[in-house]
This record gives C-alpha cells, sequence and structure tokens, in this order.
C-alpha cells in the first residue's frame, strides 16, 4: 500500500467515525482534526493533507472540492470520492481503496414499505397460587437423617465436603393429596432406584 493511501484510509476513516457520533460538526473541521491525528505517527500535518488531497498527483483536489466529496459521501454514501481516489491508484492501491469504500455506511436506513407493523400482542391478568414450603423444616429433617436417603440408607457427598440429599412428603402438598408440611411426615431421599414419585421440597 502507498503512503498516500494508507494516510488517506486513515483519515477517512477517523472522519466517519467522527461524523457518525456527531454529525453537527462540519467538515473541514473533521478532516483537519484527523489529518492532526494522523500526522502524531511522526509525519508532517502538511504532508498528510497533501497525501489525502492528492496534492503530488495529477487530479489534485482543492480542500473545499475535497471537502464536498467527502460530505456527500458521509451523508448520500456518494461514490465520488471513492472514484476520485481509484482513479490515480495502482492495481493493489485500488483493491483496498475498493475493500474500505466498500464497508456499509451507517445510515437512516428506510423503512420497508412491504413490512406492517405488527399487531399489539393481547395480554390477560392470571392469578398463581403456590404452596409455601418451610425450607428450615426440611433442612432439620435432613440432619436428623444424617442426609441419609430412608428407602437405600445411602449419602452423597460433593466436593466440597457437604451432603446432598432431598426431603420428599410422605403424603405430596399438591392435589388432590393436598398433604400438611410438617417434619414428621417427610423423609431424606436421594435420586435412588426406588425413586418414590412424591413432591420435593
Amino acid at each position: 500500500m502507498s503512503r498516500r493511501i494508507k494516510d488517506s484510509l486513515d483519515v477517512l476513516r477517523l472522519i466517519r467515525d467522527s461524523y457518525q457520533k456527531d454529525n453537527s460538526r462540519k467538515i473541514a473541521y473533521l478532516r483537519t482534526k484527523a489529518i492532526n491525528i494522523i500526522a502524531e505517527r511522526g509525519v508532517d500535518a502538511k504532508t498528510v493533507f497533501a497525501h489525502v488531497v492528492g496534492k503530488n498527483i495529477p487530479s489534485k483536489l482543492p480542500a473545499h472540492v475535497f471537502d464536498e466529496l467527502l460530505k456527500n459521501w458521509l451523508q448520500n454514501n456518494s461514490t465520488k470520492l471513492k472514484d476520485w481516489y481509484l482513479h490515480d491508484a495502482d492495481r493493489h492501491d485500488k483493491s483496498l481503496i475498493e475493500v474500505f469504500f466498500g464497508q456499509p455506511q451507517v445510515l437512516d436506513t428506510p423503512k420497508a414499505t412491504d413490512i406492517n407493523d405488527p399487531p399489539e400482542t393481547t395480554r390477560i391478568e392470571t392469578t398463581t397460587y403456590r404452596i409455601l414450603r418451610d425450607t428450615a423444616l426440611s433442612r432439620e429433617v435432613k440432619i436428623a437423617q444424617q442426609f441419609k436417603c430412608q428407602l437405600c440408607a445411602k449419602t452423597i457427598q460433593l466436593g466440597d465436603g457437604s451432603f446432598y440429599a432431598e426431603a420428599h412428603h410422605v403424603k405430596p402438598l399438591g392435589r388432590p393429596y393436598n398433604g400438611p408440611d410438617t417434619k414428621y411426615l417427610r423423609m431424606p431421599h436421594l435420586p435412588c432406584a426406588l425413586g418414590l414419585q412424591s413432591n420435593k421440597t
């Protein structure tokens, strides 16, 4: 990539990014600011400006004409700025210019006319009842039974050294049983081959 095209595309990238964040600034201001940022690499700002507007090529542009092309590119996605850069570029630089300008511009996208707004979603209010279980009571039952399954008498020890068990209701809390939530009707149970079909807590 030639130094002229590298500096120019870097300046254009900075201008485009700044314009997308705040399009109220004048194009000449954005151009000058971007050129000064690129010049911080150690190249004189006048040299970067010369690269950007093509001072050393046959189709060089005055700054105000360049700014007009830049403005039309940013606002209307015009291809005239790209075409100007392609005019005096070598084959390798042309491919880089095409790639750079091929990147999609962030513009206000018009709304598709063939898509209607979806109808408003219907919502209804529902009420849910759930059984409030006593988790402290569940822990008490597990501790009292030393986390042993009352069906197979096994325990499961976890990696941190603690034990795992589930406290099941002998008479399930849900319908149609409507069992009570008392410790005398609970028993620790592990996932074993004799597993009960009852509610967990």
